[in-house]
């Protein structure tokens, strides 16, 4: 089988030392090495070695560990072009650049698990599955890098065929003919405080593909997938937690990201695209259900329909904003659609633009959908409907809509109560609003540079229907004052009205043992009371040593 060009061995080898394996031919394993057992690495350079079959650099029975080496422009006609372990690899601040393989595995091809610590996987490429590396058992990434791999299949970073966690590692510039531009995996991904950036997919998932994911302090910027998720599609569960997603682009869903039961807390999608044909959810798309926490969406678009989210099944969204996101269709911001019932609670839609119909929400869900405390809002020139309700129920109170073409269109039913209705054209359409309503200006502070907080003395202060609503968009306590106020935000005191005095008496230089009265002067001019105020200051006492000199 010619087996092992550089080195042949049936036991352990260990390779130390500044050593160098270079050049070495084997029609069979292991261009460079071949062992029966265990390979050990360190400080060597394994560097334009070929094989006829696995491990153009080399090939161990057993695990492979390196330490501070390189593994550099080897090749393999079938697995692994730089290492390829029956067992698992380890690589401590090790390099294994530019290397390739005809089938899986172009820089590492591993039948158990991978352990990546400061490492460096650049440059590799693969013909089929993993342009970095292939690893059939579980990925463990903990810093480094893995850039401009390239996979003429799946995984054009690292594929894994179990389950991967990834901890401070940065992905770029990978690429890939199918799934995963930079990672996919067959089992739960686990992504914390990593960098995705400008990976492509030809398929799902322009940064990650995988069965399900938890990412937690992770960016994904300027990825693309040709079908779903530019920045993640995942089949199943999808959790984010304080993430961004900016830039990010898909064909056909999902420009951000794309999952099944989808989880969104504290996260940020600016930008993101979906650019095909049809097209669905600018920033996310979710196909099963759909939580969102306190997170913002501005600036997504869609050639078709969803600006920023596309929904199918039950949706529960509250403590979010969305902004000057646009649909090519219906659903500036979010469409939901066939089924399940949605929850909006303390929730700022603002200049959403949809070319057709529904520039805020467009409902085709078939079920009831309950906004309570949202405002829909637009400094565009009164364009399109805030609410567009094709097939299904609204259910709206304590909320504002302001300056659109049309507030509601409905469709099917509607009932809308203890709500304001402000400088639309039009109200509404297919439903009479009762007069627990208001028409009135809600007074806030600069509509048109987008702050939506209250003025003193506006119609939505101690207004709202009490619900079991205790705080407001920001989180702040409601309600401030006897009730809630209409609206995402809460109205307390105004700051710049408030001031604080000091002065002190006497002043200037005090005898010994002589008294002091400081006095402070709280002042509101405002007309909203302030509540439970916390005033953190040093008064203004200074002591002066005196000098004494003589002569």
């Amino acid at each position: 089988d010619c087996l092992g060009g550089g080195i042949y061995s049936n036991s352990l080898v260990q390779i130390t030392g500044t050593t160098l394996i270079s050049g070495n031919l084997a029609l069979g394993d292991g261009g460079g090495v071949y062992t029966f057992a265990a390979l050990e690495l360190t400080g060597t350079t394994l560097r334009g070695n070929s094989a006829g079959n696995n491990g153009g650099g080399a090939w161990a029975n057993g695990n492979i560990t390196a330490v501070a080496s390189q593994v550099i422009s080897n090749v393999t006609v079938v697995r692994g072009g730089g290492l390829y372990a029956v067992g698992a690899v380890s690589l401590q601040a090790s390099a294994v650049l530019s290397n390739s393989a005809a089938f899986d595995g172009g820089g590492i091809a591993a039948q158990s698990d991978l352990l990546f610590t400061d490492s460096t996987l650049s440059g590799n490429a693969s013909a089929t599955l993993g342009g970095g590396a292939w690893i059939n058992g579980a990925v463990s990434l903990m810093g480094g890098q893995v850039n401009q791999n390239q996979s003429q299949g799946s995984a054009g970073g690292i594929a894994g065929e179990s389950n991967g966690s990834v901890q401070g590692t940065t992905f770029a510039l990978n690429n890939a003919v199918g799934s995963g531009g930079a990672l996919s995996f067959n089992g739960t991904a686990v992504i914390t405080s990593a960098v995705f950036l400008d990976n492509q997919a030809g398929s799902h998932g322009g940064g990650l593909a995988a069965d399900s994911a938890v990412i937690s302090g992770t960016t994904f910027t300027g990825n693309q997938a040709g079908d779903t998720g530019g920045g993640v599609s995942v089949a199943l569960a999808l959790d984010l937690t304080n993430s961004e997603f900016a830039e990010n682009q898909a064909g056909f869903s999902g420009g951000g990201a794309r999952g099944a039961a989808v989880t969104v807390h504290d996260t940020i999608f600016t930008e993101n695209s979906c650019q095909g044909s049809p097209c669905v959810g600018g920033a996310l798309a979710s196909s099963s259900s759909l939580l969102v926490r306190r997170s913002s969406f501005a600036g997504n678009n869609s050639t078709g329909i969803a600006g920023a989210i596309y929904i199918v099944g039950p949706a529960d969204i509250a403590q979010t904003r969305f902004l000057q996101n646009e649909a090519s269709i219906s659903g500036g911001a979010t469409y939901h659609d066939i089924l399940g019932m949605a929850s909006y609670e303390n929730v700022l839609f603002d200049s959403n633009e949809a070319a057709i119909s529904g520039a805020g929400i467009y409902l085709n869900n078939n079920a009831v959908t309950t906004l309570n405390h949202v405002d829909l809002v637009t400094r565009l020139a009164r364009t399109g409907e805030a609410i567009w309700i094709n097939n299904g129920t609204l259910n709206m109170l304590n909320s504002i809509v302001a300056y659109h073409h049309i507030g509601i269109q409905n469709k099917d039913v509607a009932s809308v109560m203890d709500s304001v209705f402000y400088g639309n054209d039009i109200h509404s359409v297919g439903i009479t609003l009762g007069p627990s309503n208001h028409w009135l200006n809600p007074r806030f502070v600069a509509p048109g540079a987008g702050d939506y907080r209250i003025s003193p003395g506006s119609v939505v202060i101690d207004n709202a229907q009490l619900t079991a609503v205790t705080v407001d968009i920001d989180g702040k306590p409601r309600p401030f004052g006897e009730a809630a106020d209409i609206g995402a935000i809460e109205s307390p005191y105004i700051q710049d009205q408030l001031s604080v005095q000091v002065s002190m008496a006497p002043a200037g230089s005090l005898l010994p043992g002589q008294p002091v009265t400081y006095t402070i002067i709280f002042g509101n001019s405002g007309e909203v009371p302030a509540f439970e105020l916390n005033l953190d200051s040093d008064l203004p006492a200074e002591l002066v040593d005196i000098a004494v000199s003589s002569s």
